[in-house]
C-alpha cells in the first residue's frame, strides 16, 4: 500500500513538471517569435501605425516555427506569413503552397533563423539581402553539396538552390525563387516607387 503511494505521489510530481516544462517552452516559443517578428518589422521599409504594428505583432496566426534537422538546437526558424488584404486576394481560395513559393500577389512567406544564445537573426526567405552563408558557415565545415543536402533541411526552404547559389557561383540570383525578395516579386503585379 505505501509502494503504491510513492508511486502514485512521483507520478503526479512527474506529471506537474512535465505540465510546466510544456508551459515554459510554450512561453518561450511565444516570447522568440515576438523577438523575429520585431526583427522583421525593422527590416521592413514600409510604414505601420502603431495600431497595424500592435495587430501584427499580436496576431497569432501570422507566424510559425518551422521544422528543422540538422541544425543545432540553438537555432529555431520561424515563418512570418504577410496576407495581402486585397479584395480580389481575399476572394480566391489559394491553397497554401502558392503561400510557400510566394507566387500570390502583395502576399508573402518570410523565413528567419533565430540563434537563441546569442539572439542573432538570419534572413533566409523573402528579403532582399539573405544571410544564407553567415547561417551555413556557423553550422556546417565542409563544402559538399549532397553531403550537406543530406544532413540539413528546413521546412519550406530551398536549401539547394541556396547552396548552388553561394557555392557554385552562379553568374546571377535573378530568376532564383529562393533568392527572389517579396518586394522584388510584387513590381510584376503594381508599380513600386521609390520617392
Amino acid at each position: 500500500m505505501m509502494k503504491s503511494k510513492k508511486i502514485y505521489v512521483l507520478l503526479l510530481l512527474l506529471s506537474t513538471f512535465m505540465r510546466m516544462f510544456s508551459q515554459e517552452r510554450t512561453i518561450a516559443d511565444a516570447d522568440i517569435e515576438t523577438n523575429v517578428k520585431i526583427f522583421f518589422l525593422n527590416q521592413d521599409i514600409s510604414f505601420y501605425t502603431n495600431s497595424q504594428t500592435m495587430r501584427f505583432l499580436n496576431d497569432t496566426t501570422n507566424s510559425e516555427i518551422l521544422s528543422s534537422k540538422g541544425f543545432s538546437e540553438e537555432f529555431v526558424f520561424i515563418k512570418i506569413k504577410v496576407r495581402g488584404n486585397f479584395e480580389a486576394i481575399r476572394k480566391e481560395k489559394i491553397v497554401d503552397s502558392l503561400y510557400e513559393q510566394n507566387r500570390v500577389p502583395l502576399s508573402c512567406d518570410y523565413i528567419i533563423a533565430c540563434k537563441l544564445n546569442e539572439k542573432v537573426f538570419y534572413r533566409l526567405k523573402g528579403f532582399v539581402s539573405n544571410d544564407f552563408l553567415q547561417l551555413f558557415k556557423k553550422s556546417y565545415k565542409k563544402k559538399g553539396r549532397a553531403s550537406f543536402l543530406n544532413q540539413f533541411w528546413i521546412d519550406e526552404l530551398d536549401l539547394a538552390c541556396l547552396f548552388d547559389y553561394y557555392f557554385i557561383k552562379r553568374k546571377s540570383g535573378k530568376g532564383l525563387s529562393c533568392l527572389q525578395s517579396c518586394k522584388d516579386r510584387d513590381r510584376e503585379f503594381v508599380e513600386i516607387r521609390n520617392d
